[in-house]
């Protein structure tokens, strides 16, 4: 028929279990998240962009746009056009003004540049609700990027057919709003979880005990016991302990747990959440769990061999030293990257 299928709405953040009873049921709670993730990481970067649009390759570029013959007659749903610069120059002189772009690229194409500046400080009054297919009122179009491309000379993005023939002509605005590789690879995982080595892992079946129920007593026991898994106050310090009870809820508190238990032993744990759930925190707490219990191996061994009767204590100490504890962070992004390293920087780590 010609109705359109509806995507459920995200589930709030209590509504995810810790553990999944099949791939179908991970797949339905997460796919709409990842999407809205998606969307948030888009708002914020083309957001963000915006006090930079004074800089090279930043903000709206005007171009002319041609669809491809190819695609011109083609019963698909989308359709690639071609951009060029709306006059001809040199290209050191077009490198020096166009912004630059890669495979997947989220790029915004408009009828006029004033339409993206009013749209850049919330006044672009009348436009249609997010969603509408309301093509009257359509004033531009979102599409992506299919390969790289240095300056928008020659440049292919592929739009929505119906999209274009409603809004799409010749002469055009272009927006770069952001990459959308990180979403990409994301979703792309979570469609291929079935075949994947670690699905256990990913889907918490290897977690022991549960943090679910909501009674006082019972909660502050279960973060008792996982403190304890953890090497308790004789491997993290009374001041860590008190400080990663109080702060963090047990569903936060079980991912720096299994975390941190499984370190150096080959384990793998997928922390997960919605945008807002403080996983970057609890990111950076576990690594302050990390640092703590295992710099107080090291300083243990140097301080065990300093008191040992045995011969050669600076040379051992010295290949002591050469195995000193070092954490590793990697991330989808030097932003990413960046984001972690800043909030250590912030707030410090607890000392044990």
């Amino acid at each position: 028929g010609g109705g359109r299928s509806q995507s459920p709405a995200p589930p709030p953040p209590d509504a995810l279990p810790d553990t999944f009873d099949s791939v179908r049921q991970y797949t339905a709670l997460w796919a709409p998240l990842c999407l809205e993730e998606a969307k948030a990481q888009i708002l914020s970067e083309a957001s963000g962009d915006v006090p930079y649009w004074n800089k090279r390759g930043k903000g709206p570029f005007p171009v002319v746009v041609a669809p491809l013959k190819r695609d011109v007659g083609s019963s698909v749903d989308y359709i690639t056009v071609q951009l060029k610069p709306t006059r001809t120059m040199s290209q050191a002189e077009l490198e020096s003004v166009s912004p630059s772009f890669r495979p997947n690229d989220i790029v915004v194409l408009v009828r006029d540049e004033d339409t993206i500046i009013r749209a850049s400080k919330g006044n672009l009054n009348g436009s249609t609700s997010g969603g509408s297919d309301n093509t009257n009122d359509r004033r531009g179009i979102v599409g992506h990027t299919e390969s790289s491309r240095r300056t928008v000379d020659g440049l292919w993005v592929k739009v929505s057919r119906k999209h274009w023939l409603a809004a799409g002509r010749q002469n055009m605005c272009l927006l770069n709003v952001g990459s959308n590789v990180t979403a990409l690879r994301e979703f792309h995982a979570l469609c291929r979880l079935s075949t994947i080595p670690l699905s256990k892992y990913v889907m918490g079946k290897d977690l022991a005990g549960k943090a679910n129920d909501s009674s006082s007593a019972l909660l502050t026991k279960s973060k008792a016991n996982m403190m304890q898994k953890m090497g308790g106050s004789s491997a993290l310090g009374k001041g860590f302990v008190s400080f990663a009870k109080q702060k963090f809820n047990p569903s936060q508190l079980q991912a720096i747990s299994a975390s941190a238990t499984e370190y150096g032993e080959g384990g793998f744990t997928l922390i997960k959440g919605p945008p807002g759930t403080g996983k970057t925190t609890t990111l950076v707490t576990l690594l302050n769990s990390l640092h703590i219990r295992q710099f107080n191996k090291y300083y243990q061994i140097i301080s065990d061999i300093a008191k040992s009767q045995t011969v050669n204590k600076a040379q051992k100490i010295g290949d002591a030293s050469r195995n000193k504890p070092r954490l590793l962070v990697c991330a989808p992004s030097n932003a990413a990257v960046d984001n972690v390293i800043l909030k250590i920087m912030e707030d410090g780590f607890i000392d044990g």
